[in-house]
């Protein structure tokens, strides 16, 4: 319900969003010093006073009845609200907030716990293990995860295996590992006794042809 003018979002009634699916609706601004004035389809719909940048400019009268309270419930609403769902959704939800002290992230806390009470108690928990694991705390990747069941096991996981060259037999050595490094720390143990050696230099050949053969 808001449009974006000089680094701030300013509210218009609700009803003026276009349903899903349609062309967004085009907001025309007339700002002073002071004031900033939203138009649409030469109508005006919408009086703010002019605050600068800054993150939102919302009147209660501009949104919809199920979504005006929302704006005044605060980071502890919605941490106590997901520790209903449990340890791991509120373990997720905390992380969501404090992600970043600089910026409120109460309206992202919202979507996702609102997203989380769809599920059953057992899917949002693995949703929320499942984001936390990988560190995903924003909406939009909480979405991606229920929507694509990442969370969720694959069915085929088992039927998956690393390629080999041997195919089904298994591979069949002469000697088994341990003989094997065990001649290696020899060959190892060998080599630090012994004495340094020189490189030995090769001989140019230049331009004659050398010939290999049986006399």
């Amino acid at each position: 319900s808001h449009f974006h003018f000089d680094g701030r979002l300013y509210s218009v009634p609700w009803r003026h969003v276009a349903p899903e699916g349609k062309k967004a609706t085009v907001v025309w601004a007339r700002a002073t010093t002071t004031t900033v004035t939203a138009y649409i389809d030469d109508t005006r719909v919408a009086d703010h006073d002019r605050l600068g940048p800054g993150r939102l400019a919302t009147k209660e009268d501009h949104l919809p009845e199920h979504r005006r309270d929302y704006r005044h419930r605060d980071a502890a609403y919605w941490r106590e609200r997901a520790g209903q769902l449990g340890a791991e959704v509120r373990a997720f939800i905390d992380t969501v907030v404090d992600h970043d002290s600089a910026k409120s992230r109460v309206d992202i806390a919202c979507s996702c716990v609102r997203l989380l009470e769809t599920l059953s108690p057992e899917r949002a928990t693995s949703v929320a293990r499942h984001a936390l694991r990988f560190g995903n705390v924003h909406y939009r990747e909480l979405k991606r995860i229920v929507e694509s069941c990442l969370d969720q096991p694959r069915q085929d996981a088992d039927e998956l295996q690393v390629g080999n060259s041997w195919g089904d037999a298994p591979p069949v050595f002469a000697r088994s590992g341990v003989d094997y490094r065990e001649r290696v720390d020899v060959r190892c143990a060998e080599r630090r006794d012994a004495p340094p050696t020189l490189p030995t230099p090769l001989a140019p050949i230049g331009h004659q042809e050398v010939r290999h053969g049986t006399a």
